[in-house]
């Protein structure tokens, strides 16, 4: 009993931090909507709102910078080997600036396909291109911010992520209202700001860092090739999972768009709850990411099943709570994301899908962060392409041919239950590969 109060205990611990790190990435969207949305032309805001489409569409790519490097890290030190620990960091960071630089220098051609193929009105455009291009000038430190978290999470350092994401959304929000408020550089500014918040937060995560990274390795070992091999391995899988569940989810929105605006916009309201509660929830996968992959390192599969099974235990209390608030406290919850009553009128109809919905997706979003603790990059890609190509995507599109929104949320239930099934099957095999 011991040990589990002492998993019990840690996992909390660990959890909280990242969760109140998580929370402030809706904030700082919020503070964006609130300073654009009271400028006098409406431009602004839906510049931004088409950078941003385009941003999260890259940010969920390179979303592997972090990922990937909490699992080969925790792994390692778990084993003990804390040279191999210090020179996945180093690979993660050079990658990392590789990468962002080479976006940096593709942002002309990446901006003017994008805002071509989304053909939004010329002042749009243009509002929105000065915004990419105000936030794409950080890309190398955005990335390397990325691979920072990944090693800091891998360490579990929560504390320290929770410092660097208060600070990136202060300096974001304090330049925000300079620049866009007071300067009146609109899109531009919002984007200067955003790139100013994560700027800082590289800095912070950065001098945390320089005393532990071996600065000084030979550029022999940090180039053997096996230690790079597991590290694109792991990579391509969880880029593969990101775009198809990227994909997923755009394609929700594209079919409530065929069935009527309602539907769209109750549609939207209910995701952007559920969003909200993964947030929340995903700071228990993270902690059981960093958990099971020292856990496992260190040659214990036991301990790893006990992480699982709390870690599941806590997502699905966290899913519990949000569902509750939104079936009991509407006026406290998704009214306070719309007051238009036909609207509301539409989510009522549908809000009792948060339910399936949530408790499923907290069980699966927690044994994505417990694959990826164990470095099973396969498994996660697996996991998502199997489920959202037999389950979902011929749901969904059975439902955009019969214009039956109830039967997209069962796509989506699909969705996150065939991950549990998959990893379920999946897991003991995993934790005894001997077998």
């Amino acid at each position: 009993m011991s040990s589990v109060r002492a998993l019990r205990e840690e996992l909390i611990r660990l959890a909280v931090p990242f969760i109140l790190a998580s929370l402030t990435v809706p904030l700082v969207g919020l503070v964006d909507t609130a300073v654009l949305g009271h400028l006098d032309s409406p431009h602004h805001l839906a510049g931004v709102a088409l950078g941003s489409i385009l941003f999260d569409l890259i940010w969920a790519v390179f979303g592997f910078l972090r990922i990937s490097t909490t699992g080969l890290y925790s792994q390692s030190e778990g084993a003990g080997d804390h040279k191999e620990a210090g020179l996945v960091a180093m690979r993660s960071l050079w990658l990392a600036l590789g990468l962002g630089i080479v976006l940096w220098l593709l942002q002309w051609p990446l901006a003017a396909g994008a805002f071509s193929f989304l053909q939004a009105e010329p002042e749009v455009t243009r509002a929105g291109m000065s915004y990419f291009h105000a936030r794409i000038l950080v890309a190398p430190l955005t990335l390397m911010n990325f691979a920072t978290l990944g090693i800091l999470q891998g360490m579990g350092r929560a504390r320290t992520l929770l410092l660097m994401a208060a600070v990136t959304n202060a300096v974001n929000i304090v330049f925000d209202v300079l620049f866009v408020t007071k300067l009146g550089w609109g899109a531009a500014g919002a984007g200067w700001a955003t790139s100013l918040g994560h700027a800082a937060g590289w800095a912070l995560g950065m001098s945390v860092l320089l005393p532990t990274l071996p600065w000084r390795t030979r550029l022999g070992t940090l180039l053997k090739t096996h230690g790079w091999g597991r590290l694109f391995s792991l990579s391509r899988d969880i880029i593969i999972r990101s775009l198809a569940l990227v994909g997923a989810m755009s394609y929700v929105t594209a079919q409530a768009a065929a069935m009527g605006t309602l539907l769209l916009a109750a549609n939207t309201i209910l995701l952007k709850w559920v969003s909200l509660g993964s947030f929340v929830i995903d700071g228990f996968a993270m902690a059981a990411s960093r958990m099971t992959g020292r856990e496992f390192g260190a040659g214990r599969p036991g301990m790893v099943l006990q992480i699982t099974k709390l870690g599941i235990r806590w997502g699905m209390v966290c899913a519990g709570l949000f569902v509750a608030w939104a079936m009991f406290w509407p006026a406290g919850s998704l009214e306070l994301l719309t007051d238009q009553p036909a609207i509301l009128a539409v989510v009522d109809d549908y809000r009792w899908w948060l339910a399936p919905v949530m408790l499923l997706g907290s069980v699966a979003y927690v044994l994505d962060g417990v694959f990826n603790g164990l470095t099973l990059g396969k498994d996660i890609r697996n996991a998502m392409v199997v489920s959202a190509g037999l389950g979902f995507f011929p749901v969904a599109w059975w439902a955009g041919r019969q214009g039956d929104n109830h039967l997209l949320w069962v796509a989506l239930c699909l969705l996150m239950g065939m991950r549990i099934v998959t990893y379920g099957l999946r897991l003991p095999k995993a934790l005894n590969p001997a077998t």
